[in-house]
């Protein structure tokens, strides 16, 4: 999944230059309040399978701005505490652990599968003091570290090709979310929901080529991000990761729960005279529940720069 993301952004078409390999990116759009303006950026958690380059539309946002955002920022001050209180929050006491709530034949498919993914010694032991609810996100993280890619030389990710921009321009960087809300939006999901998204884990990791599957859909919903159909993007996750009800209903408490939180803290950017550019993922953009239909119940007008 991707790990891995608002107001008047624009999205200019990307294109692709395949002799340097290069894509230009960029779907940014304009969100205007009575108190200013901020700019939204559809962005992408994962590592890219192309070079990427901001297109004009892009920079030009960025350099109309004076603090840049991100859903969560590892060396801001919020998350310097943190690790150890994101641990807490996903520890559960001794006999209310994951491995209580699994099904035994479940829990044992999913012990095989860490060591075939090639997961260190006590993987699985630390997984099942886990509360029930991160499982599947904890699952798709080791996969993702442990899992063999067979996509070849990867690049740095649309949020870092953001980040590197504004640090070259001297914009500070801050999170409009961070960790532990973030993961505390989990709180939500109930075991069957959690249980529902880890059978289907487990389901996918039982197919034959099951990295290279996992590779060729990522590749397709970052080549949507980069294009700027974000509808495009919804469609694909909800296909694969939100296809039954219980699904369905954990994809919006850990997606689409988050939106308005991070519209309050754009707004509250806006409100305080800063002229914020925002770097989100591209999920968090799209539906009647999105960043920007929060910002626009808050009265601000939003549209797509071209």
């Amino acid at each position: 999944m991707i790990r891995s993301l608002l107001f008047a952004a624009s999205i200019a078409c990307a294109a692709f230059d395949a002799a340097a390999q290069t894509r230009k990116v960029g779907t940014i759009f304009e969100a205007t309040g009575e108190r200013g303006t901020a700019y939204i950026a559809a962005s992408a958690h994962a590592n890219s399978h192309v070079r990427l380059e901001l297109n004009a539309t892009a920079v030009g946002a960025l350099e109309k701005s004076d603090v840049i955002g991100f859903e969560q920022l590892p060396d801001s001050p919020i998350e310097r505490s943190p690790r150890a209180g994101v641990n807490a929050m996903i520890s559960r006491p001794a006999g209310s652990s994951l491995k209580d709530d699994l099904p035994d034949d479940l829990a044992l498919r999913l012990e095989s599968q860490l060591k075939q993914l090639g997961a260190p010694p006590g993987a699985w032991e630390m997984l099942v003091t886990r509360k029930t609810q991160y499982a599947a996100t904890l699952l798709s993280e080791m996969s993702a570290v442990h899992g063999r890619s067979t996509r070849g030389k990867v690049y740095p990710s649309l949020d870092d090709t953001y980040r590197k921009a504004a640090e070259s321009r001297s914009i500070r960087a801050t999170d409009i979310e961070g960790s532990l809300r973030a993961y505390g939006s989990l709180l939500d999901v109930t075991t069957d929901e959690s249980i529902a998204a880890i059978r289907l884990f487990a389901e996918e990791m039982d197919k034959p080529d099951h990295q290279g599957i996992s590779d060729t859909r990522l590749g397709v919903v970052l080549d949507a991000v980069y294009a700027g159909d974000l509808a495009r993007v919804r469609e694909i996750i909800e296909a694969n990761a939100c296809m039954t009800p219980l699904l369905a209903s954990r994809c919006r408490k850990i997606s689409d729960a988050r939106n308005p939180f991070m519209a309050e803290q754009i707004d509250l950017l806006v409100k305080r005279g800063q002229h914020p550019f925002v770097a989100i993922g591209a999920l968090h953009l799209t539906g009647p529940n999105s960043v920007l239909a929060e910002l626009e119940r808050k009265g601000y007008k939003v549209r797509r720069l071209q």
